[in-house]
């Protein structure tokens, strides 16, 4: 198994996308799974952030907070987003 560890916002990724990367053996939490489905972005991201996940989204709200991070000199592992 993958050292990586993923964190994925499936309302807006695709299910067919987390099984694709589960089965190349990646580590996947989903925020389903972990009981956070309905917590804020911001929440979803300090969750991600505590179990040390990449967040992976398309939701361009994320861009936003990680900036805002960012410059708070927050630590998070990362949120790449894809937002076409």
């Amino acid at each position: 198994m993958s050292t990586a560890q993923i964190y994925p916002a499936l309302d807006v990724v695709p299910k067919s996308i987390t099984d694709a990367v589960i089965r190349k053996g990646i580590d996947v939490m989903t925020a389903q799974a972990d009981g956070s489905a309905t917590v804020s972005d911001e929440q979803l991201l300090h969750r991600a952030t505590e179990q040390n996940r990449l967040l992976f989204t398309q939701d361009a709200d994320f861009l936003e907070i990680a900036a805002r991070w960012q410059t708070q000199r927050f630590y998070f592992p990362g949120t790449p987003t894809n937002t076409n």
